[in-house]
């Protein structure tokens, strides 16, 4: 495990340490000012573990401008009551880290589809075990719902354009706190001028029969006995 991922993983603890959870909600198609979370007790079911690397993908006869890691981890939350058991609602947080080779910062940090099945409260934490930023700590300004479903986590706007994640940098813990219980693979992706789209988790939405197919359903086995009467088949 590297430093990056280290100091992800020991953080998770300090943040359990903050109190309940004081996000932001957010609906499908809404924007709102970052603000803080403070999760309860954090208990990892699933992400990455481990920081994953990524580069941006340059169009044809360009560079990359930037390359950097990333990890976001999946945690049941004690702090969070959304799905209406504390304790088993889920908080999905990401953190990236800018290479320092990089020539180019990161604007935004974009997560989905996030179903509109479920209730979200957005936010950010910058607390790490020695009470301090971690290296760079960029918090964003605000976070996007799209109608779509898509989450982003924007560092630049209303003509700020000083709050990128620099080369060198490394964001805040940016956080989704959901009433979902189960999550699936989802994708996750950082953006300036280049795009860099890689492996993300979401929500799980669980599949229920539409009535029509249930009808059909039904049908099919009300047939299946009627023809097995009429053969001697099944005892009356």
């Amino acid at each position: 495990m590297n430093r990056f991922s280290r100091l992800f993983a020991t953080s998770a603890l300090a943040l359990a340490a903050c109190g309940l959870a004081s996000a932001t909600p957010i609906a499908a198609g809404g924007t709102v000012t970052a603000g803080v979370v403070n999760p309860g007790n954090l208990t990892m079911v699933g992400g990455t573990g481990s920081a994953v690397a990524f580069t941006s993908q340059a169009p044809a006869g360009q560079a990359s401008t930037f390359s950097g890691t990333y990890v976001e981890n999946v945690f049941r939350d004690s702090g969070n009551t959304l799905c209406g058991s504390a304790g088993n609602c889920l908080d999905f947080i990401i953190q990236v880290n800018n290479n320092a080779s990089s020539s180019d910062g990161i604007e935004t940090v974009t997560t989905g589809p996030f179903s509109s099945l479920f209730t979200y409260n957005v936010g950010y934490n910058t607390s790490t075990p020695a009470g301090t930023n971690p290296a760079g700590g960029r918090t964003p300004l605000t976070i996007k719902d799209t109608a779509t479903g898509t989450i982003s986590f924007n560092f630049t706007g209303g003509g700020n354009t000083t709050n990128l994640i620099m080369p060198g940098m490394s964001s805040s813990y940016l956080i989704i706190q959901t009433s979902a219980t189960n999550f699936v693979p989802g994708n996750l992706s950082f953006q300036d001028n280049q795009t860099a789209t890689v492996g993300g988790y979401i929500p799980a939405v669980a599949v229920t029969p539409e009535p029509s197919s249930l009808i059909l359903l039904g049908t099919g086995f009300i047939g299946a006995a009627t023809t097995l009467l009429r053969r001697g088949m099944l005892i009356p």
